[in-house]
C-alpha cells in the first residue's frame, strides 16, 4: 500500500506551473552521496515514508496514522561577495508547491492511475487528512545544494483485505488492489505494471 501512496503523492507533486516535469522519487539518502548529486536531477523532490502501526477495520481493511517526509533539493550558486544567487527563489517556490499540493488533500485510488487509464467510479480513499506537522531547514553540508524537509502525517488506508472490495490477483511483481466496491460480488480484471 505504501507503493500506491507513493505513486499518488508523486503524481500530485511531479509537475507545477514553473516546472512542467519535476524529478520526484523515493528518498534513499541521495543527498548524502559524498557530494555527488549527479545521481538525480535538480530541482528534486524525494518522498520518505516513516515506520507506522496499522489498525484493523471492521470490513477487513486496515488504517494507519502514516507519517511521511518530503525532501526538497535545489542547487544554488554564490554570486559576487558570497551572496546567494536569486535562483534560490526556486527553492522557496518548490516549498510552496509541495505545501499547496498536499495540505488537507484527500487522495483516492484514482490518483494512482496513469493518464490513459479509466478512472474508477466511487474510488476508495487511499490517503486523507494530510497535514504538515513541521518544516526542517538543513545545514549546507554539500556544496551548492539547498535542502528542506516537510514532515506530514495522514490517514493511510489499505483495503486489499477488505471483504467489501473487489481484488486483483497478484502475479509476481504485481500487487493486489481493490478497484471498486461491487455489492453483488462481480469482479473486474485490472493490471498494474
Amino acid at each position: 500500500m505504501i507503493g500506491l501512496a507513493f505513486k499518488a503523492i508523486q503524481k500530485r507533486l511531479s509537475s507545477s506551473e514553473k516546472y512542467p516535469k519535476l524529478y520526484v522519487d523515493w528518498y534513499l539518502e541521495q543527498d548524502k552521496q559524498n557530494g555527488d548529486h549527479t545521481l538525480y536531477e535538480t530541482p528534486a523532490i524525494f518522498i520518505e515514508f516513516k515506520p507506522n502501526a496499522w489498525r484493523s477495520l471492521s470490513n477487513g481493511g486496515q488504517e494507519s496514522e502514516s507519517p511521511f517526509e518530503i525532501h526538497i533539493i535545489t542547487e544554488y550558486v554564490y554570486g559576487d561577495g558570497r551572496v546567494i544567487d536569486p535562483k534560490v527563489s526556486d527553492h522557496t517556490y518548490l516549498m510552496e508547491h509541495v505545501y499547496k499540493a498536499l495540505q488537507n488533500v484527500t487522495l483516492t485510488y484514482n490518483d494512482t492511475l496513469d493518464d490513459d487509464e479509466a478512472p474508477m467510479e466511487n474510488p476508495p480513499i487511499l490517503l486523507r487528512n494530510i497535514e504538515r506537522t513541521n518544516t526542517v531547514r538543513h545545514p549546507h553540508t554539500i556544496d551548492n545544494i539547498m535542502k528542506s524537509t516537510f514532515r506530514f502525517r495522514s490517514k493511510l488506508y489499505d483495503l486489499t483485505g477488505s471483504t467489501d472490495a473487489t481484488r486483483i490477483e497478484a502475479y509476481l511483481d504485481q500487487i493486489v488492489l481493490p478497484i471498486q466496491l461491487i455489492p453483488d460480488g462481480d469482479t473486474m480484471e485490472f493490471t498494474i505494471d
